[in-house]
């Protein structure tokens, strides 16, 4: 097996390209790097006992310029298990794995707390420190990310509760409006309730309805969380409410229609009766109205035009 030194100088030769001045040009390119002069050093180091800052240094240096790092790290294993060998002890400072001839003699150190020696405990809790630090920088940025977040969900919860505000009021609106209409129509329909039982009837439901739209008016002003559903179903009930009217003033249509039809059978019988007396026009009933009830636009019931 190779000793450190041949290891390191074969690395330095590779990285240099040629022997000669392979490592002065080292040193000056470490001087260059961290101000410090280690040509004497590195001289001295390679033709002895290599300390484990000059095996960092080459493998930091000499390793070529597209190098993964999983170069560097095979390059440490290595290094590591021959330099434990040679020294009969691990390198200071190293946290990695100690390997030699592929078999692992120490795994990774991952904690301060297991270090075998000062400085590799003093690197491992630099290391620890950091990664505390980009913790806490990680956390901080999730803190701000989440207070900006809840200060737009502020913003959109105010933009909305305004929201509500306007549309409250103008279901408000909408809701005394309707209530204005139907009122005109209970009022149409108490008419017509004097020609027609029927009728009568249908306005007793109307009233009823008219009372439960009051009533999901006030439900909807004291309970804004349910106005959206309150106004769904009003207009659901207007709709049908319609719909019934429509229906009603159909039926009364088709009823006046038969009306007029028995009542001009009944005329030309008594035109064509001989014996008859003549009724003349001023003691004749008076003509029925032929403008059919509608529902206008406005949903107020009138005469439809011909």
């Amino acid at each position: 097996m190779r000793g450190v030194a041949d290891a390191l100088r074969e690395l330095i030769e590779s990285w240099h390209g040629r022997k000669y001045a392979s490592v002065a040009t080292l040193a000056a390119e470490i001087k260059k790097q961290t101000g410090q002069d280690v040509r004497n050093r590195l001289y001295r180091e390679l033709h002895g006992r290599p300390s484990w800052q000059c095996v960092e240094w080459i493998v930091e240096y000499c390793a070529p310029v597209d190098a993964p790092h999983e170069w560097r790290r095979q390059r440490f294993e290595e290094l590591a298990g021959r330099w434990s060998v040679e020294r009969a002890e691990m390198p200071p400072g190293y946290a990695g794995r100690v390997v030699l001839d592929g078999e692992e003699l120490r795994p990774p150190v991952l904690s301060s707390m297991d270090a075998d020696d000062l400085l590799t405990q003093v690197r491992l809790l630099k290391r620890e420190r950091e990664d505390a630090e980009k913790a806490i920088a990680q956390q901080e940025t999730q803190v701000q990310l989440l207070r900006d977040e809840v200060a737009s969900l502020r913003a959109e919860a105010e933009q909305i509760s305004q929201e509500s505000v306007n549309q409250l009021r103008r279901f408000s609106d909408n809701a005394d409006t309707l209530l204005e209409q139907l009122r005109l129509v209970q009022g149409q329909l108490d008419d017509s309730a004097r020609a027609s039982a029927n009728l009568v009837q249908e306005n007793q439901r109307y009233q009823e309805q008219a009372e439960a739209l009051r009533r999901e008016r006030d439900q909807a002003r004291e309970e804004a969380d349910r106005r959206y559903r309150a106004l769904a179903e009003l207009r659901t009930s207007e709709e049908a409410a319609r719909y019934r009217l429509n229906r009603t003033i159909d039926e009364l249509e088709n009823r006046v229609s038969g009306l007029r039809r028995e009542l001009d059978r009944a005329r030309r019988g008594v035109r064509d009766e001989a014996q008859a007396p003549t009724v003349s026009d001023d003691d004749a009933p008076p003509p029925l109205s032929r403008s059919p009830l509608s529902l206008g636009r406005d949903g107020v019931l009138g005469r439809k035009r011909r």
